[in-house]
C-alpha cells in the first residue's frame, strides 16, 4: 500500500489548480504489476509489486526522477503488498509472509524480521508495514494481526487481538495516531501508539463495502481518507464517524496534499478532489491499466502506479525537477513533545544540508503567534523550546520551511 512522508495542515489552504496538468508515462523496464510506491521528494523513490508471487527482483529505486531505476530483490520468490521507506536507505517489504523484509542500505542487502515470537500454523500472514521514522513502525495481516517495533523492526510486540477481519493497510499521521483497514470496510484506530485498538463502524459505502478499504491517508490526527472500490470515505473527528462520497470507479489508492486530494483506481482513471474530498471529478482517464496506488512528496508533483509495469509522473506546470544527492538524511519535522502541553514543548527537525529556516507558529485562523527560528543554520538535527506562557488553551500550528521543504504539524495548548 502507499506510504508517504508528507503530512499537511488544515489551515494552510492551496489555490486549486486549474491549468492544464498531464500525467506523463514513464518507462519502468519491467512489466510487474507495482503495487506500491514511496517518494522521498521529486527525484528520489521507491516502488515496488509483483506477479503472482513469482517475481524476485520486484523492488526498484530511482534516483533521478524516474529516468533510470535501479532493480533489488530481498531474495524471496514473492509479491510486495506493502512497502515503507523513511530515506534512501531505509525500506520495509511486507510480501504476505509471515516475515518483514528490511534493508539499511538502500536494497542491496535484505535482512528478514519476524514478528512476535515463533509463529504456529494456520499462519497469519502480513499484508502491509508503515514506518514513522527509522525506528516507529507497524504491521498488519489476516484475522486482525498487528505488530509494533520501536527500534526498527529487531523486536516487535503484538497487539491484542480485537477483530478476526484481514488487514490490508497501515497509517499513522503520528507516534500516537494510527489507522488499520481491512475487509468488509472495517478500520481500527489506535491513539497510543498500537498497544491498543478499537473498531470503528463505517457507514455502507454505495453497497461496495463487502471489497474493503485498500488504502489509508491521513493529514493529521482528525482528518482523513479511506479508499474503497467505487467511493472515498471522509473523517474529520479522527475516524470516529465517516461519510462516503462516489467517485464512480474503483479506488486502489488514495492521497491528499491540504485540501487537493487524488484517488486512483481501475480501468486508468484518475480522479481529483479540491475541497478536501467532498467531491470527486475525472481529472485524466490514461486508459490502459489498472492503477494501484498514488505518491505526492510534495503538492506540485506526484506519482502513481499500476498493472504491467505502469507508471505516471505528474508536475504542475512550470514547475521542475532538480536531482540532488541524497543520503541517509532527509529534511524532517518531528511531532512536538510533550503535545498537549503546558508551559513547555520541545520541537526538533533534521536538516540534510544548510538552509535558510524559518519556524513558525500559527493559530486556527492563520495568524503568526510566534517566530521561533528565521536564520541559516547548518545540516543536522535542531531543537527549538516552544514557550506557551503567552498562548491561551488551544489548537495551533507550527510550520518549518527549510527552502523548498515545507512540512506544518498540530500542536495543542492545556492549561
Amino acid at each position: 500500500m502507499i506510504k508517504h512522508l508528507l503530512i499537511a495542515s488544515v489551515f494552510l489552504l492551496v489555490t486549486f489548480v486549474s491549468q492544464a496538468q498531464t500525467w506523463e508515462k514513464i518507462n519502468t523496464g519491467t512489466t510487474l504489476n507495482l503495487w506500491c510506491s514511496c517518494f522521498i521528494d521529486s527525484t528520489h523513490g521507491w516502488i515496488a509489486g509483483g506477479t503472482g508471487g513469482t517475481t524476485k527482483n520486484n523492488i526498484l529505486k530511482t534516483t533521478d526522477g524516474g529516468l533510470s531505476f535501479t532493480t533489488y530483490s530481498t531474495g524471496y520468490y514473492s509479491d510486495i503488498s506493502g512497502f515503507s521507506a523513511v530515506d534512501m536507505n531505509n525500506a520495509w517489504a511486507a510480501d504476505g509472509s509471515i516475515i518483514i523484509r528490511h534493508t539499511s542500505d538502500g536494497g542491496t542487502t535484505w535482512i528478514n524480521q519476524t514478528p512476535g515470537p515463533s509463529p504456529t500454523y494456520p499462519y497469519n500472514l502480513l499484508r502491509d508495514v508503515f514506518f514513522k521514522d527509522v525506528n516507529n513502525g507497524w504491521t498488519v495481516g489476516d484475522n486482525g494481526t498487528i505488530y509494533r517495533t520501536k527500534d526498527g523492526g529487531t523486536s516487535w510486540v503484538k497487539a491484542p487481538t480485537v477483530t478476526s477481519i484481514n488487514l490490508k493497510t497501515v497509517f499513522f499521521a503520528t507516534i500516537n495516531d494510527g489507522w488499520a483497514g481491512g475487509d468488509f470496510a472495517s478500520v481500527l484506530r489506535t491513539n497510543d501508539g498500537g498497544a491498543s485498538w478499537t473498531v470503528v463502524v463505517t457507514p455502507t459505502a454505495f453497497g461496495r463495502d463487502t471489497y474493503g478499504i485498500s488504502d489509508l491517508f491521513f493529514a493529521d490526527a482528525s482528518r482523513g481518507w479511506a479508499a474503497i472500490s467505487g467511493a472515498v470515505l471522509r473523517t474529520g473527528d479522527g475516524g470516529n464517524t465517516w461519510i462516503p462520497e462516489s467517485t464512480s470507479d474503483g479506488s486502489n489508492g488514495i492521497f491528499f496534499t491540504n485540501d487537493d486530494g487524488w484517488a486512483v483506481g481501475s480501468f486508468g482513471v484518475i480522479f481529483r478532489s479540491g475541497d478536501g474530498g467532498v467531491t470527486w471529478t475525472i481529472h485524466t482517464d490514461i486508459g490502459d491499466a489498472f492503477l494501484y496506488s498514488v505518491s505526492f512528496p510534495d503538492a506540485d508533483h506526484g506519482w502513481i502506479t499500476g498493472s504491467g509495469g505502469t507508471l505516471y509522473q505528474y508536475k504542475k506546470q512550470g514547475t521542475t525537477s532538480v536531482s540532488e544527492p541524497v543520503t541517509g538524511q532527509v529534511f524532517s519535522l518531528d511531532q512536538n513533545y510533550p503535545n498537549p502541553f503546558f508551559l513547555s514543548t520541545t520541537i526538533q527537525y533534521q536538516l540534510p544540508r544548510s538552509s535558510f529556516v524559518k519556524l513558525t507558529v500559527y493559530n486556527i485562523f492563520g495568524q503568526q503567534v510566534a517566530k521561533l527560528v528565521n536564520e541559516q543554520q547548518q545540516a543536522g538535527k535542531h531543537e527549538v523550546e516552544l514557550n506557551g506562557s503567552q498562548l491561551t488553551n488551544g489548537t495551533y500550528f507550527y510550520r518549518l520551511q527549510a527552502g523548498e521543504y515545507v512540512k506544518t504539524k498540530k500542536i495543542v495548548v492545556k492549561k
